[in-house]
């Protein structure tokens, strides 16, 4: 199955992002979520069965359900009508409300990509640490 290339998601401009260490690695399974308060902020933490950190804001965009209640899966895929398949690297978080999925990566819908999308956050692991800059 051919899979699209990804647009990197335009970081804005101004005040730096602050380090915010989450937890040790080994505390964040494979297929893991985990909830951050940053100030005001809700961020959904999650480390992909690739063993890919991402982060993005924990509110769904379809109608505000919590996205950390919901749960992280590969990416549907089709080239064509009638077959499909899962992503080798794409991930959704899929909102526990209305099963509506947001690209883990880019924080945006698979449908309505420009309208419906929540901010995104880089994430590293720094000695054995996730660090979410926010």
């Amino acid at each position: 199955m051919r899979e699209t290339s990804e647009q990197p998601v335009p970081r804005p401009r101004g005040r730096p992002r602050a380090r915010h260490v989450v937890c040790p690695t080994d505390e964040l399974p494979r297929g893991g979520t985990r909830l951050v308060a940053i100030g005001r902020r809700r961020i959904l933490v999650v480390r992909t069965d690739e063993d890919e950190y991402l982060a993005l804001a924990s509110h769904c965009p379809h109608q505000g359900g919590p996205l950390d209640k919901g749960t992280l899966e590969r990416m549907w895929v089709s080239d064509e009508v009638g077959t499909y398949s899962t992503s080798r690297k794409r991930f959704v978080v899929v909102c526990p409300w209305h099963n509506f999925e947001i690209e883990a990566r880019r924080g945006c819908s698979p449908i309505e990509p420009a309208r419906l999308r929540v901010a995104t956050y880089t994430v590293q692991v720094e000695d054995d640490h996730v660090v979410v800059y926010a």
